[in-house]
């Protein structure tokens, strides 16, 4: 079970994620929607990806929509923050088969112990 299944992530001055996919430990597909709900005038703070042509694509989302990707197939970031600006946005992980068998379940708790050492 994905303990972070949905969560709120609030993006202020700095914050940022560098181009990553996503983990999947489930037997299934999963998905992440994004969807913003709250977002300042000046924001700096998007949604990026690489398409199939290796271009980074920004993806604009309007407040109260969403985008629906396949992290772990999808290249993505979120830019950077600049000072005085915020967005704040639902994260949900959906699944088509939530499952795991072993080598997820090894997967995830290797990626936990290594979290909680690094106190990440």
């Amino acid at each position: 079970v994905d303990v972070n299944c949905i969560f709120l992530r609030k993006y202020v001055e700095g914050d940022h994620l560098a181009f990553h996919y996503d983990n999947n430990f489930a037997i299934g597909t999963r998905y992440s929607a994004v969807i913003p709900l709250h977002v300042t005038q000046n924001n700096t703070s998007e949604f990026i990806m690489i398409d199939r042509d290796n271009r980074i694509q920004i993806m604009p989302i309007s407040l109260g929509q969403g985008v629906v990707y396949n992290g772990w197939q999808i290249r993505h970031a979120i830019t950077g923050q600049i000072q005085g600006e915020e967005r704040i946005v639902v994260v949900v992980h959906l699944y088509d088969n939530p499952r795991m068998n072993l080598w997820g379940k090894l997967r995830k708790k290797a990626r936990d112990l290594t979290y909680k050492s690094l106190s990440l």
